[in-house]
């Protein structure tokens, strides 16, 4: 038996945990139906971030439809990138059920 899949993309975000309600609502503003939150602990970068006071950094997950991604690399590139600690990395995945990744139906479209 041959399971067939579709491709969509796997944005993972590493951010300042001050940042997690934020950033969990511009994924739900763009129309990803489902995430992933983990609180995580690393280096990097050389600065100072707000959540070396205030704890771990978090990793937030989502699998979406490359349009969605788009948009969600837009807002952070826009809003967050120029003023906090955020990483934010795409990748291609294979998914059973590709309906479940499809923008929710309130999320604007591009």
């Amino acid at each position: 038996m041959t399971i067939k899949t579709v491709k969509v993309k796997l944005l993972t975000v590493i951010a300042e945990a001050v940042l997690r309600e934020r950033l969990v609502e511009e994924l739900k503003a763009a129309g990803a139906t489902g995430y992933t939150v983990a609180e995580v602990h690393g280096s990097g970068f050389g600065t100072v971030r707000a959540s070396e006071w205030a704890g771990p950094s978090v990793r937030l997950e989502t699998v979406v439809s490359e349009e969605t991604a788009e948009v969600l690399l837009e807002a952070l590139t826009a809003r967050y990138f120029p003023s906090w600690s955020v990483v934010a990395y795409l990748q291609d995945v294979d998914v059973v059920r590709p309906e479940r990744y499809r923008p929710a139906p309130s999320a604007p479209r591009k």
